[in-house]
């Protein structure tokens, strides 16, 4: 008798465990599974290589190199747009690239578990070439400098906790 119960045991439990990881995908559908995170990855690359276009704007505009004819708008105003700009851009592309590895994660079932640090120290980055030409630019008045630099920092430590709440 004893076999009778773990034979039926083992056959009850089969079933159940299919019926579970039946339960688990379901709401995963054919085109979720074919989805290829790589046009994702592409596109944050795309917004962060943006980010980069739009800081070296700024740097340029502020320092002189560049004007816009004869309009000379003030330093502050192109610094607080640029960051604004980038910062939108940056998180776009933090978003895109967090969906990417969500579907990789699906597909590998486990999740990388520094993948959050990984993000913020990413967009924190991005704005590493306007706090380096904030610090080290002597061609920029002492006001405009430290001004563009404290905005830099304040944004890039925003973006970085956005990074990590996403």
């Amino acid at each position: 008798m004893a076999k009778d119960t773990s034979s039926s045991r083992a056959g009850t439990e089969e079933p159940q465990r299919e019926v579970w990881s039946r339960s688990t995908n379901q709401h995963v559908t054919d085109f979720q599974k074919a989805k290829s995170p790589i046009g994702r990855r592409v596109g944050a690359v795309i917004l962060w290589l943006l980010g980069f276009a739009i800081q070296l704007l700024c740097v340029l505009v502020v320092a002189g190199d560049l004007t816009l004819g004869d309009v000379r708008p003030p330093a502050w105003l192109v610094v607080v747009l640029a960051v604004i700009i980038d910062a939108v851009v940056t998180l776009l592309g933090v978003r895109l690239w967090k969906d990417a590895s969500d579907a990789v994660s699906r597909q590998r079932g486990s999740a990388a578990p520094s993948a959050g640090v990984v993000r913020a120290a990413a967009s924190s980055a991005a704005f590493v070439p306007m706090v380096l030409f904030f610090l080290f630019a002597h061609n920029v008045d002492g006001r405009t400098r430290g001004a563009s630099l404290v905005a830099a920092l304040v944004a890039a430590a925003v973006c970085a906790v956005a990074t990590v709440a996403l």
